[in-house]
């Protein structure tokens, strides 16, 4: 599991170990360090014109296949503006033209961080866990109030 540039590790390690791990969440993952920001990412890959073959290899969407036999759930947020959707977007265009059957979650409205979304968004991620794990009792709903808060609200 992983969001943004952990999104886009999560999916790399799916993506090059065959055997395991078996499932793997990817919110917000880089697609594309072409679509990325230029000044961060010429900052540590160089020129796309000069290190294209670096762009090229971290490119996740060039080897969706490599998903087919493993659990994926892919979130985003539509509002996004650090990462923006249409990373998301095109890389579910390359899961669907390899043949891989994955899950898909977007938000509208929602930026990086999917503040109002966020219990649905831990609900989700709670299934799909307990689906990769085939875990039959369901884990404790998770409490969006800590003791903390509780005292602040009182």
């Amino acid at each position: 599991w992983g969001q943004g540039y952990g999104g886009y590790l999560a999916t790399k390690i799916l993506m090059e170990d065959p055997e395991t791990p078996l499932c793997g969440i990817a919110v917000a993952p880089i697609s594309s360090w072409y679509l990325y920001s230029a000044p961060f990412v010429e900052k540590y890959l160089g020129s796309p014109i000069s290190h294209h073959l670096l762009y090229d290899m971290g490119d996740i969407s060039r080897k969706a296949a490599n998903l087919r036999t493993k659990l994926f759930y892919l979130i985003h947020g539509m509002a996004d503006e650090q990462i923006p959707v249409h990373h998301s977007m095109l890389f579910a265009k390359e899961l669907i033209e390899a043949g891989v059957n994955f899950q898909e979650q977007i938000y509208p409205d929602e930026g990086h961080e999917l503040k109002t979304a966020r219990a649905h968004y831990y609900r989700v991620i709670e299934d799909f866990w307990n689906q990769c794990f085939n875990t039959s009792e369901p884990v404790k709903s998770f409490n969006m109030v800590s003791h903390t808060d509780k005292k602040i609200l009182s």
